[in-house]
């Protein structure tokens, strides 16, 4: 898939995201879709939305499926949030919560080799991959096992109401692919933002 063509799956994709999370009343265009850099929170406030890749699973509100979901085209599997609807655009994964407040999906990035990438280098990939959605910003990244994790927040306009989204993007190099999970969520759901991703990252896996 060329370059662009994967932006452009990722910019729609990331809309997606937040008009799905923000209300789900209007699949309508939204009239914006921004992050002012004066909305940011102290880096402290954004690097706590990262979180350890090994946690005790009893310990979190949310649960995973027994079954996880499998790449269309046999590139990667992850987990499924309990009772997290599953549907797919383009080919895409979109798993969201029942009240539409946290949704997560997947995209994948062909490199030409599977030489090791530095961690700036992967944490590069999701930036360039959504960087025109406008206005978008991220924190520093942080290095984990395995990947990078990129804490990033925005605001979403919809219907002339703005509400503040954020979440976390872990990116993980599959040999030839980087592979990047994308977590959206509302103020409501900003709890869950932690458990989510350290039930997810080690559901992130190669098929």
């Amino acid at each position: 898939m060329k370059r662009n063509q994967v932006w452009l799956i990722a910019l729609t994709l990331l809309t997606t995201l937040l008009l799905i999370i923000g209300g789900r009343t209007s699949w309508s265009r939204p009239k914006q879709l921004t992050i002012p850099i004066q909305s940011l929170p102290a880096q402290a406030q954004l690097s706590a939305l990262a979180a350890p890749t090994t946690a005790d699973t009893s310990a979190h509100s949310l649960r995973l499926n027994q079954e996880p979901y499998k790449d269309l085209t046999k590139r990667f599997q992850v987990g499924i949030l309990e009772g997290y609807n599953v549907s797919t655009i383009g080919g895409l994964p979109l798993i969201e919560a029942p009240d539409g407040n946290l949704a997560y999906t997947v995209l994948v990035e062909q490199r030409a080799t599977d030489r090791p990438l530095s961690n700036p280098s992967l944490a590069q990939i999701p930036i360039e991959l959504f960087r025109r959605g406008e206005g978008f910003q991220t924190g520093n990244f942080q290095p984990v096992a395995g990947g990078v994790y990129l804490p990033w927040r925005g605001n979403l306009t919809l219907g002339g109401q703005t509400q503040p989204v954020s979440g976390v993007i872990l990116a993980r190099q599959l040999g030839k692919n980087v592979v990047v999970m994308l977590i959206c969520a509302t103020e409501s759901a900003q709890g869950d933002v932690k458990d989510a991703i350290a039930l997810l990252a080690n559901t992130l896996k190669p098929l």
